[in-house]
């Protein structure tokens, strides 16, 4: 998501992608909102105010700790479904 918000070396690639596969749902956990934000609140206000609009269309899940635990137990290389 970050890369979405302030431009990264990959900003261009993900754009590209997610433009290609506009028919996915996009989600993420709730943890997102937190770390975005903190990873781009020295760009200031309008900074932050674009990370929240790029927020607002992803569908959060919450997590709860049956979800956190099998989270925690994914083997590094999973993939996960689309």
């Amino acid at each position: 998501m970050v890369k979405l918000v302030q431009r990264e070396a990959e900003s261009d690639a993900l754009r590209r992608y997610l433009r290609a596969h506009r028919a996915d749902k996009r989600v993420a956990c709730e943890v997102v909102r937190v770390e975005v934000v903190r990873s781009i609140m020295s760009g200031g206000p309008p900074a932050i105010a674009h990370a929240r609009r790029q927020l607002a269309r992803l569908y959060l899940m919450v997590m709860d700790r049956e979800l956190l635990d099998r989270a925690a137990t994914l083997a590094p290389a999973a993939v996960l479904p689309s």
